[in-house]
């Protein structure tokens, strides 16, 4: 929340989706169920062990974050799911800083390893 509101942005955490704003939701690989029908929008399959991409990439699960934005109907959900709190960490202050950049494996999707 605090990077949020260092850009301006008023944010609430919330553990229910509410469809009518953008969301952002930060978990575990193990609770992709949650977000599964956005990396289905776009391609992404999380298996036990590797996460898969439409472009054919594949990365171990171990020690890795991704970062994806879906887009719909004037609504932003940006998904940011990683192995460990520790990549979670990662991943965030990759998106604070600028450097998700260096990440992107196409127009919506990082990796962060």
């Amino acid at each position: 929340r605090s990077g949020l509101s260092e850009f301006g942005v008023a944010s609430q955490l919330g553990a229910i989706e509410n469809v009518g704003r953008a969301a952002v939701y930060l978990g575990l690989y193990d609770d992709a169920v949650e977000v599964n029908r956005y990396l289905l929008a776009r391609g992404i399959r999380i298996d036990e062990d590797v996460v898969s991409f439409p472009n054919g990439l594949e990365t171990e699960r171990d020690e890795t974050a991704i970062t994806m934005l879906h887009r719909e109907e004037g609504r932003h959900v940006l998904v940011i799911l990683g192995d460990s709190s520790d990549a979670l960490s990662n991943a965030v202050e990759a998106l604070l800083d600028g450097g998700f950049r260096m990440d992107l494996i196409n127009d919506y999707t990082g990796v962060r390893r």
